[in-house]
């Protein structure tokens, strides 16, 4: 997304409910742009909002950590390269979706969506 308005946030959780049904946790740093939709979400969409300046707690680093050892200091001549390797770098994730589970499954946020 270009940007992290409230509208951007509608959108992509609009696109989101079209590829996965059922409920989904959301976990979403301090964002304005996430607490625009604080009471707008959809009620199958829960959100767990991680502590301010926290990144350390956010699941998603894990994946950036991982999809950094693949893709820092090289230089893509187009955008298709780019592209590809990060198709590349993911490809472990879709195809083994126990390593990004592994990473991702902090239980703090499990214990959260029990609440």
């Amino acid at each position: 997304m270009p940007d992290l308005t409230k509208e951007s946030v509608k959108f992509f959780v609009e696109e989101l409910r079209k590829e996965v049904e059922g409920e989904v946790a959301l976990v979403w740093d301090q964002a304005s742009g996430h607490r625009a939709m604080e009471g707008e979400m959809p009620e199958e969409i829960m959100l767990v909002f991680l502590p301010s300046y926290s990144p350390e707690l956010n699941p998603v680093e894990q994946v950036w950590k991982a999809l950094r050892k693949k893709l820092a200091n090289r230089i893509f001549e187009r955008l298709e390269e780019l592209e590809e390797a990060v198709c590349e770098a993911l490809r472990e994730f879709w195809e083994r979706p126990e390593v990004l589970i592994s990473m991702t499954a902090y239980p703090w946020w499990q214990e959260a969506l029990q609440k």
